[in-house]
């Protein structure tokens, strides 16, 4: 009696969103039947790679996986905070072994490491220039903490509020800092806040934190630390509780239990 609601534009709306975005347009407004064609796309299996620092777009970017276009490199900068969840031996520390080595490869970013196991994982790259490993986290927060009440006089004095603009004035450039952390369930009570703030102001001055947790529960990954993340990848998890902890909705608990496959939030988009 009332076709005009079938093809009104919400209901256009939801059905393009149920297709995967596919547009949606209504030819007849007073007909009673609403027929759409709609052909799955073909998805082609994406083969496991090793990590070819030759591809490597720039000096900032960090390999994030094979998609079916090909490899996938993101700036550090441009991810900006980044949260990485995954339950037990599904790849999340191999991710982060690839981000190190590719910025180390890539020459101009400061990293500051703790992997919360006594140097086990990252302990090996203690004594790489550009890098500090730290042994207690402590001192980790101390050294970012004093770096960005350096860099925050620094761009007093120069008028300006973002490292690029900072490094378009200076005749001495400051590098970008990348602060990763691999396990935040192992991140001690007294240290939050240091790191809270570290990561909500951080960002302009140049530093870039990437917090890692095998747990992705509410008391391993506080409130106040997922919400200035601004980067969220998740690999295949236990529950969908976990994946709404991790990307803020469920999927992450439908992937395959093959390491190293993920989900991921960028720029506010599901990729």
């Amino acid at each position: 009696r009332h076709p005009e609601r079938v093809v009104n534009e919400k209901f256009t709306h939801g059905l393009s969103t149920a297709l995967g975005g596919c547009r949606v347009v209504p030819t007849n407004s007073r007909g009673l039947f609403l027929q759409v064609a709609y052909t799955r796309p073909q998805i082609t299996k994406l083969e496991t790679q090793s990590l070819d620092l030759s591809q490597q777009p720039g000096a900032l970017h960090v390999p994030i996986g094979q998609t079916q276009r090909g490899p996938l490199w993101l700036s550090i900068v441009d991810m900006d905070s980044v949260l990485i969840g995954g339950t037990r031996r599904m790849g999340k520390t191999n991710l982060l072994h690839t981000w190190i080595l590719s910025l180390i490869e890539g020459g101009e970013t400061l990293l500051v490491l703790w992997d919360g196991k006594d140097g086990t994982e990252f302990g090996r790259y203690n004594g790489q220039s550009n890098l500090l490993y730290v042994d207690d986290l402590a001192d980790g927060l101390q050294h970012l903490t004093g770096e960005l009440a350096r860099r925050k006089t620094l761009f007093k004095a120069m008028n300006v509020n973002a490292l690029p603009a900072y490094n378009a004035k200076s005749k001495a450039k400051l590098a970008p800092l990348a602060l990763i952390v691999d396990e935040a369930a192992l991140i001690p009570d007294d240290l939050q806040g240091a790191l809270s703030r570290i990561i909500a102001v951080g960002g302009a001055y140049g530093v870039h934190p990437v917090i890692a947790t095998q747990r992705p529960d509410a008391d391993a990954v506080q409130s106040v630390l997922k919400a200035n993340l601004a980067t969220r990848i998740a690999l295949p998890v236990a529950s969908h509780h976990d994946s709404q902890v991790i990307l803020g909705h469920t999927g992450a608990e439908k992937l395959p239990k093959t390491k190293g496959r993920l989900l991921m939030i960028w720029e506010a988009r599901k990729r």
